[in-house]
């Protein structure tokens, strides 16, 4: 950064700093009633810059993120001097709309406004084609439940989780003990957990109590130090079958 860059930067930060302390004090003092306040405050429409920007002052204008640049030969307009690097020759509009804005200042406003509206337009065609292209890629793009990816000419080779190849043994011993966990779970539930309950009544089984005691340690940030003592964690340790019994 440069020493302008510097100083265009410092001087910025100012007069952005002068414009919030100015707006501040203005909506301190508006009425409660007044229809314009009623309306940002509810979050209908506008914000409290707009507020400052048509009671005290517009601001610093930019154009490409920097103060508005030098036109002619070193000066913004022909109204200006050369060498003037005062905030009124700069691009900083300290009329407000409600009081008028000098030619110059409106000559400034109006680049900045341009600006503003060729990026809204070319933003919105590049990012709709970004996306267009990015679904089109994707349509046929299917994660299945056992984590494997699939598209129309079947699942893909080797895109699984990191070091599990779809084609090993290891895949299916996963499968296979992921399977069981669930079976043991759920005829855990329906013995112990909904055995008193009346047949009627639809039982809702969940997947995994390894998944459930996971998603519980997720939602409320707890460690495995820290949800020891906790009662649902307790209930869901009763839950789950000993290591020694599986083993047994």
């Amino acid at each position: 950064m440069t020493i302008c860059e510097s100083f265009e930067n410092s001087v910025e930060r100012e007069l952005n700093l002068a414009r919030d302390q100015s707006g501040q004090y203005a909506q301190k003092h508006l009425k409660e009633d007044n229809n314009v306040k009623q309306m940002v405050t509810a979050g209908s429409k506008g914000s409290f810059i707009n507020i400052s920007q048509m009671s005290v002052c517009v601001g610093q204008q930019s154009v490409e993120g920097r103060c508005i640049p030098f036109g002619f030969k070193h000066r913004t307009l022909p109204h200006f001097t050369k060498d003037d690097f005062s905030p009124e020759a700069r691009g900083f509009i300290e009329n407000s709309y409600l009081w008028g804005l000098t030619p110059q200042e409106f000559f400034f406003h109006a680049m900045a406004g341009r600006e503003g509206l060729i990026d809204t337009a070319v933003k919105t065609a590049e990012t709709g084609y970004i996306q267009r292209h990015l679904v089109k890629a994707l349509e046929d793009v299917m994660v299945c439940y056992d984590g494997r990816f699939t598209t129309t000419e079947g699942f893909l080779p080797g895109v699984l989780q990191v070091g599990v190849d779809d084609s090993s043994l290891e895949l299916q011993a996963k499968l296979d003990e992921e399977y069981a966990r669930l079976v043991a779970d759920r005829t855990l539930l329906r013995e112990f957990v909904f055995r008193r309950a009346s047949t009627n009544q639809p039982h809702y089984l969940i997947t995994s109590l390894s998944i459930c005691i996971v998603s519980y340690k997720t939602l409320f940030k707890s460690s495995i130090s820290t949800v020891g003592n906790h009662p649902i964690w307790n209930r869901l340790t009763l839950l789950m079958p000993s290591k020694t019994s599986k083993s047994a």
